[in-house]
């Protein structure tokens, strides 16, 4: 064994002196020293050495092959060389990345490997044909055709076929692919003639939420709504009556809406043309968006996104992936994040309980992007049962529950700016409380008034602090007591009162009335209870008030405390004052008769 061993590495040596950059060779005397002689460490380098001369002699193939192809083979082309019995020769390092395999895997197969069904099971009698009758119809000539990859996905390649070397069955061809570019605005699929579906390039989940593997060997009719499923299928079949120069110029289209899997349908514009070899045809679709792309991202009943597509991704500063089945609670700032749950979970019941600031009435909401800065956008949501509900069945693992409802979310961009004007509505104030100017931009829903309806109104018949001290003072001055807030302003600079608005509170009548049942004049003390009174506190709505010079700004807020500890600042000759709680919230105005400050 010893004397056979011996005799083997000097033979390996021998052949290595006189061909020492054959990689296969080199490769063999790897092999040799790892598993013969015990030596993993003079084994690598060996296969280094192979691999570096595999990598010099495909750098120089495309120059030494090039004129046949006239410049259709470069560096990053991927290149194939197969016999006469389609049996692998040799692929590049380009070629083995493209399909998914490692160096050498490839050598020694049958090229049919490469192929999807049916062309896998044709493509060795067509070489047959060739060798035998010496036509050929498909070497130099590039076509459109499609790739099985060693993960088990077809997908598109440009394919130039070239015999480089032999006659007959002596014959060496040569295979150069290229991946098929993708158009950002266009995406493609790959039909049989009859339709059937073979694949679509990734950017289709990004338009109807399908991802290629779902889509293989269905009719690509049922993609679309039931009423353009027929006008499809006519399309399909027309392609025969044209030829390939024709569809190419765009002789049979079609406008139709495909059904999206997780939201409303597309609308897209359909363009056939043709592809593959004469021996056996395929059908390119490619689809156009009508209209505007706009972001989008659909939720399922726990708030993760089953689907987010490239526009929206790209707002937020993630890749696609990393948004698939993030939970909504990560996208939001705290506390909405850890409070989001909750309201998913009663959406159904909280129809009525919905704030004027809800994400669900379109109003601008903060979402934080990849580094957790705020990105101001407005949502239409959308509840979407029925496809949902179907689609999602096999992922909840036959949980019909999970799979009841499907939020869809558009997305459109917002900013702060825009945020705060839909919370607060600005006022501009006369010295006697006369409402002279409302910002127009504030919703009607937000105070369940029209900003416009505000002017030429009485701030006391507004806010019910002003309200309170009308009341109390008699009268419908509030000078002293706007002199009052402004000089606390001044003194706290951004201080802030917790008030209550009202447009239902007309007068200090209409509420004595509605309190009492009469027209009894009452105190202040207890006027500040009659508003707390529950049958007044329905009609108010919790605002902080902001209040500065020449102006007051009421900004909508969640929250109806009143104050605990109350203190008083006294503005002027002990005339007015104001009294607030220890956080600085305003809880009543007072003011001693006879006194004005202008």
């Amino acid at each position: 064994m010893d004397e056979m061993e011996s005799m083997a590495e000097k033979t390996y040596k021998l052949v290595l002196d006189r061909y020492p950059t054959n990689a296969k060779l080199l490769k063999s005397y790897g092999k040799f020293l790892e598993s013969v002689k015990n030596d993993p460490w003079g084994a690598a380098r060996y296969y280094a050495e192979a691999e570096k001369q595999e990598e010099l002699a495909e750098s120089a193939g495309p120059e030494y092959m090039g004129g046949e192809l006239g410049g259709a083979v470069n560096e990053r082309s991927a290149i194939i060389t197969i016999n006469a019995m389609g049996i692998i020769q040799s692929a590049n390092k380009a070629a083995c990345l493209l399909l998914g395999y490692k160096k050498g895997d490839l050598e020694g197969k049958n090229v049919s490997c490469l192929m999807p069904a049916p062309f896998s099971v044709r493509h060795n009698s067509y070489l047959h044909n060739y060798i035998t009758t010496g036509k050929a119809k498909i070497l130099d000539t590039m076509r459109e055709v499609v790739a099985l990859h060693k993960d088990r996905y077809v997908f598109p390649v440009r394919l130039t076929v070239s015999r480089v070397n032999g006659e007959g069955p002596d014959s060496v061809f040569m295979d150069v692919m290229k991946a098929v570019e993708s158009d950002p605005n266009i995406v493609k699929g790959w039909l049989l003639t009859n339709g059937t579906t073979l694949c679509v390039d990734q950017s289709f989940v990004d338009l109807a939420g399908y991802t290629p593997s779902e889509l293989v060997g269905k009719p690509f009719s049922s993609l679309v709504t039931a009423a353009d499923s027929s006008l499809l299928d006519s399309a399909i079949v027309d392609c025969a009556n044209y030829h390939e120069d024709e569809l190419r110029e765009g002789a049979v289209q079609v406008d139709a809406s495909l059904q999206h899997k997780y939201a409303e349908d597309v609308p897209v514009r359909i363009k056939f043309e043709m592809g593959g070899t004469e021996e056996q045809r395929i059908l390119v679709v490619e689809m156009r968006l009508l209209g505007e792309a706009v972001a989008m991202g659909s939720f399922d009943h726990k708030g993760r996104c089953v689907y987010a597509n490239r526009a929206l991704a790209t707002m937020l500063g993630y890749k696609t992936t990393a948004l698939h089945f993030k939970d909504i609670s990560q996208l939001l700032p705290q506390p909405y994040g850890v409070l989001h749950l909750k309201w998913v979970q009663d959406a159904d019941s909280m129809v009525a309980k919905q704030t004027p600031a809800s994400c669900r009435n379109s109003m601008t909401t903060a979402l934080l992007n990849s580094n957790g800065i705020a990105t101001y956008v407005k949502m239409k949501i959308t509840p979407h049962v029925p496809v949902a509900a179907q689609c999602l069945a096999d992922f909840y693992a036959g949980n019909q529950n999970g799979a009841d409802t499907i939020w869809a979310v558009r997305f459109e961009r917002s900013s702060r700016t825009q945020l705060l004007d839909e919370r607060r509505v600005v006022l501009l104030v006369s010295s006697d409380g006369s409402i002279t100017w409302a910002s127009p931009g504030t919703p009607g829903s937000l105070f369940a008034v029209q900003p416009t309806d505000l002017v030429g109104m009485h701030l006391s018949n507004l806010v019910d602090v002003f309200h309170d001290y009308c009341t109390v003072a008699n009268g419908s001055d509030i000078t002293a007591a706007l002199a009052a807030l402004l000089n606390c302003t001044a003194s706290k600079p951004g201080i802030t009162w917790r008030v209550g608005v009202s447009t239902a509170v007309s007068g200090k009548q209409e509420v004595q009335q509605e309190a009492n049942g009469n027209t009894t004049v009452v105190t202040g003390s207890q006027m500040r209870i009659l508003l707390r009174n529950s049958s007044v506190r329905s009609k108010l709505k919790p605002a902080i008030m902001v209040v500065s010079r020449a102006l007051i700004c009421l900004c909508f807020a969640c929250v109806w405390p009143f104050g605990k500890v109350a203190q008083r600042l006294t503005c002027g000759a002990g005339g007015a004052s104001v009294q607030y709680c220890s956080n600085g919230h305003c809880t009543g105005l007072q003011a001693t008769a006879g006194v004005c400050i202008v």
